[in-house]
């Protein structure tokens, strides 16, 4: 019911008799947060997911009223652990600290840190370090932020920041809480109209408060970098939000670098109808894109940001890295997955995605699968701890000699799909990716529309509903040659080579503009 397609046709009908141009809280325009966290409840309400366990929800009886006492714990209870932690994160491979804020850059990079794969014996991480090469030889300065748990060894240096932003807040944890807009009214009627259920000011507030603590930190920090542009990497995330509002009020440019599939049918990148003047503060400047398909389906179906924002291609850095054998360590990694491969009569990559569903007709697949069929299945880097123990509960109770789960999420992707026969997958980017090495795949969840539907009605993919049908597309995959996938992958994959202009238009030198 609430696919993701259906949920950005949903919000697009919204926009379309709507002011959300006019919804200010906390001094900004706050639709696009409001419109993510809106389509976020309706996909919540179409696959539940794994339950977070209980621990994490110990203050949930204080319910929403509850949330100054909540913050006041905070402040009180954990400004030690805090400090602690930020400590902890210098320890971690120190050699590769900086500060976040220590020395001036042209460009800031905030990415996540679970993006990173081991390469050459240190975590590269796969968004931040190729921009990092690219501008190095341009001889411009940069800095890069790196959200969430501390990982290292690390292949370039970056500051983590996940934990002194926790520390720093405690200290502007007075910003006032926003009161229910009038606006509100509107909102809530057609979320109930159109799922049924209820949705509450108060259930959204909170992360308004987060946005705008982080924000104000942030700012702090790109004014003593003098930085002159921000990338972040999924833009609609609260922190990049928080992000792009600071680089806005200290006179930076901000770009989004693509992370995964795009276009009109993802609600982050499509059907956005209505803009302010001068665009959202919270929206970037400028799309990176991996290809021209998806700089063109931003520009067609988002006339809100034609006035505001521009999409441009860039490519996949991370890519085009491996396409030209840079990436470090990857003649050893490209061995050990083809020694994998080699064993199999076929090797059949599963991409599995962070949510923990893993479908029966995959399960029933893999039971019935020819002898001498591996199955490499790999978890999703983003999957939380116990969301992949309550996979990994599922994946033993299938036949270990069919399956592989401890390489195939260790080693690269691109190392993976070098020498896989097939790839399986839900709806997953790596699909897309898959197309550049030659890989044909298999879609085990219909797609609504989108990039992987035309690619289905194409006949470039294929779907299979039920688990024998799976296994009859496995084999009629062969007819899926790579030539014919990587002809369909230029649209989608650009082969690079303007990364140069668009970062020197970034930051006001002679290039791209913003």
């Amino acid at each position: 019911m609430f696919s993701v397609a259906r949920i950005t046709e949903l919000l697009k009908t919204y926009e379309e008799s709507h002011a959300v141009e006019d919804y200010i809280a906390a001094g900004w325009r706050v639709w696009p947060y409001v419109r993510t966290q809106l389509a976020y409840r309706l996909r919540s309400l179409e696959r539940g997911g794994v339950e977070a366990p209980q621990r994490k929800r110990r203050l949930a009886f204080l319910g929403n009223h509850g949330q100054f006492l909540r913050r006041a714990l905070s402040g009180l209870l954990s400004a030690r652990n805090r400090r602690r932690a930020v400590r902890r994160a210098l320890r971690v491979d120190p050699r590769r600290n900086v500060s976040a804020d220590g020395a001036e850059a042209d460009v800031v990079v905030m990415v996540p840190s679970n993006r990173r794969v081991r390469g050459g014996g240190r975590l590269y991480n796969v968004f931040a370090d190729p921009l990092v090469s690219v501008m190095d030889g341009l001889g411009m300065r940069s800095v890069t932020w790196e959200w969430g748990p501390e990982r290292g060894p690390r292949w370039a240096p970056s500051a983590f920041i996940s934990a002194r932003l926790e520390h720093e807040s405690v200290r502007d944890a007075g910003i006032a809480s926003q009161q229910r807009p009038s606006w509100w009214a509107e909102i809530s009627g057609w979320f109930a109209s159109v799922s049924g259920s209820r949705v509450e000011w108060e259930d959204l507030e909170p992360g308004l408060g987060r946005i705008g603590r982080a924000s104000v930190i942030l700012e702090r920090w790109l004014r003593r970098t003098r930085a002159k542009a921000l990338i972040v990497c999924c833009w609609y995330s609260q922190l990049s939000m928080a992000a792009t509002l600071a680089a806005r009020r200290v006179g930076a440019s901000s770009c989004d670098v693509q992370h995964g599939i795009q276009g009109v049918t993802h609600f982050g990148y499509g059907g956005w109808l209505r803009s302010p003047a001068g665009g959202y503060e919270v929206v970037p400047d400028v799309f990176w894109t991996w290809g021209p398909h998806y700089a063109e389906s931003i520009a067609a179906g988002n006339p809100a940001f034609v006035s505001s924002s521009r999409a441009t291609v860039g490519g996949n850095l991370w890519m085009n890295t491996w396409r030209q054998g840079n990436f470090p360590g990857q003649s050893a990694a490209g061995e050990l997955a083809s020694g994998i491969c080699r064993k199999a009569a076929r090797s059949i990559l599963v991409t599995l995605q962070s949510d923990g569903v893993i479908p029966e007709v995959l399960t029933r697949a893999i039971g019935a699968s020819p002898p001498g069929w591996l199955w490499l299945l790999r978890y999703h880097p983003g999957t939380e701890p116990h969301v992949a123990e309550y996979m990994k509960g599922r994946i033993a109770a299938l036949d270990a000699s069919r399956v592989e789960t401890s390489a195939a999420s260790r080693l690269p992707l691109y190392a993976l799909l070098s020498c896989a026969d097939v790839h399986v997958t839900r709806s997953s980017t790596c699909a897309i990716e898959a197309l550049a090495f030659g890989v044909p795949t298999v879609l085990v969840e219909r797609p609504a529309g989108g990039d992987l539907g035309d690619l289905v009605e194409r006949g470039t993919m294929l779907h299979a509903s039920d688990p024998q049908e799976l296994l009859a597309c496995l084999t009629r995959a062969d007819a899926l040659t790579p030539e014919k996938c990587r002809s369909a992958s230029g649209r989608y994959l650009a082969s690079g080579g303007r990364e140069a202009l668009i970062l020197r238009g970034l930051t006001g030198g002679s290039g791209e503009q913003s």
